[in-house]
């Protein structure tokens, strides 16, 4: 054997086959549905309220504030129920963790009003006061009546906390006393009228 450097063509060096290798599988595409709206963020958040000078969660949140079992009277609560509107329940729930209380049922004569416009409700509202049921006669309910009339009525019974009926003599709009119906009575009959001849002489 002669020396492998003299020659021009050499034995390429042996290599043990690879393995054929599996094909390479892309992972499973997984698609998320979006979150339902029980999951999803609530449309009410609590802490963007809390930058609004106008609107105090501490106060509305609190005992004997706007979202106890029963419905407040102040004058701030009535400005809050009017704010938030049908969302006034939402924030109850999200921001106090509690549950609002359900507004008066309608009355049959007295229109609903919006409480917030109602000058010191809660005084109105308080025992003793303008709502009784016989009609007060301290200076501030006699002021009362005369400003708002009729609607001392619809105040009483949608701005209260608890509905009440006013004095009916306060209202100038009032039922009238029901009157049972008279039997109707049997035409007057006239006396028959006896016609006596007169008697002959003999």
């Amino acid at each position: 054997e002669v020396d492998p450097s003299l020659l021009t063509i050499k034995n390429p060096p042996q290599t043990r086959p690879t393995p054929a290798q599996a094909p390479t599988r892309r992972p499973t595409q997984v698609i998320v549905p979006p979150p339902s709206p029980s999951s999803a963020e609530p449309p009410i958040k609590c802490p963007n309220y809390k930058k609004d000078e106008k609107i105090n969660m501490d106060r509305i949140c609190k005992v004997g504030g706007c979202c106890d079992s029963v419905r407040s009277a102040s004058e701030y609560c009535h400005s809050m129920y009017s704010f938030f509107g049908g969302n006034m329940g939402e924030i109850c729930t999200g921001c106090c963790q509690k549950k609002l209380a359900p507004p008066p049922p309608l009355h049959d004569t007295h229109q609903p009003i919006d409480c917030s416009t109602i000058d010191s409700p809660f005084r109105i509202c308080k025992p003793s006061s303008c709502c009784d049921e016989v009609k007060s006669t301290t200076s501030f309910c006699e002021d009362k009546y005369k400003k708002y009339g009729d609607q001392i009525g619809s105040i009483c019974w949608y701005c209260c906390s608890q509905p009440k009926e006013v004095d009916p003599s306060l209202l100038t709009i009032k039922n009238p006393p029901q009157t049972r119906p008279t039997p109707a009575q049997a035409p007057t009959r006239r006396p028959t009228q006896v016609i006596v001849p007169p008697t002959r002489r003999p």
